[in-house]
């Protein structure tokens, strides 16, 4: 049986939101998914209206 371990990072920045999901097993690197949004910001550390 394959044992992978699953990486997640998430990028809260000023404009956008960003997010990667990765999967490795030994030295094999794979890409499961990606994400970028835009948002209008943040106030008072909440993101304003993010934009699917």
């Amino acid at each position: 049986m394959a044992k992978y371990e699953m990486f997640t990072s998430i990028d809260i920045g000023s404009y956008h939101l960003k997010g990667i999901v990765m999967r490795r097993k030994g030295d094999t690197w794979e890409l499961l998914a990606y994400s970028s949004v835009r948002s209008r910001g943040i106030d008072g550390g909440e993101i304003k209206d993010a934009v699917a």
